[in-house]
């Protein structure tokens, strides 16, 4: 019969090993090493259930979702496919999103494949039933996270899918305020694509405003983004003087007048 000391030892040295097989095996996940990560996974299952392989106590790091945010297609259908009745979908870690350099808390395997632009992955988890809002620690969502990151496929597949655009994170930023607020190349082409999809579901809301108080034409006036601007207003929105955020309110810009503009067309 084992002594408890030797039982201890024997317990404490698997416990060991099979922590440093997890960290192999999120390096695996990570790095798109299928063979690998099914031959550490089989490993891992002998001794731990399922369970606390995907979803580990600690913020241990879930392959999957280390799967998803390195956009590793084969390693995320390997797992959806066969380990689905013990996944948590909405299991969150902590994650550092490339480009970025900080630190996002509470994010889901979704929210990662949408952020990275990791479409297919986004199509297989919302087909596993993985929830198209869940929002991370400061309340963005998936949407805003593909507009933070200019994923427009991914915008357009959450979109269709029935994503909440009105959703608005601690500073009151939702993904319909996203083209406004960084007014790149590519925002005035975006500002229609999620206009378009509002209308047609009867979600448009231009009277948003940020945390601070802030609506989207004053947005636009403060970028001095004419084209912006003039795009607002053909949508429907309605200047606020003054803006209840400022005071004294910035003059009104001389393009308040709006030209006449056409939007070009885009199909969901």
């Amino acid at each position: 019969m084992l002594s408890s000391h030797l039982l201890r030892h024997i317990t404490t040295s698997s416990t060991y090993s099979d922590e440093l097989l997890h960290k192999e095996l999120l390096d695996s996940a990570a790095k798109g090493k299928f063979p690998l990560f099914k031959s550490q996974l089989t490993s891992l299952l002998k001794n731990t259930h399922p369970k606390l392989v995907f979803q580990p106590k600690g913020n241990k790091g879930s392959p999957l979702i280390l799967a998803a945010q390195k956009g590793q297609n084969m390693i995320v259908s390997y797992i959806l496919k066969n380990f689905l009745e013990v996944l948590d979908l909405e299991y969150t870690m902590t994650v550092k999103p490339e480009f970025t350099g900080y630190e996002v808390r509470g994010a889901t395997a979704l929210w990662c494949a949408a952020s990275g632009g990791n479409v297919n992955i986004v199509r297989e988890l919302l087909e596993a039933g993985a929830n198209i809002n869940h929002s991370d620690s400061t309340s963005s969502t998936p949407l805003r996270a593909a507009y933070f990151h200019n994923r427009e496929e991914v915008i357009m597949c959450l979109l269709n899918r029935g994503a909440d655009i009105s959703i608005a994170d601690q500073l009151g930023q939702s993904p319909f305020m996203m083209p406004v607020l960084f007014d790149d190349e590519d925002a005035l082409r975006l500002l229609v694509t999620i206009y378009l999809y509002a209308v047609t579901y009867g979600k448009v809301d231009l009277s948003q405003t940020t945390a601070a108080g802030i609506d989207l034409l004053h947005i636009a006036i403060e970028r001095e983004s004419k084209e912006i601007f003039n795009l607002l207003i053909h949508l429907g929105a309605k200047i606020i003087w003054p803006c209840r955020a400022q005071s004294p309110s910035p003059p009104i810009p001389y393009y308040t007048v709006p030209e006449v503009y056409q939007p070009p067309v885009i199909y969901l």
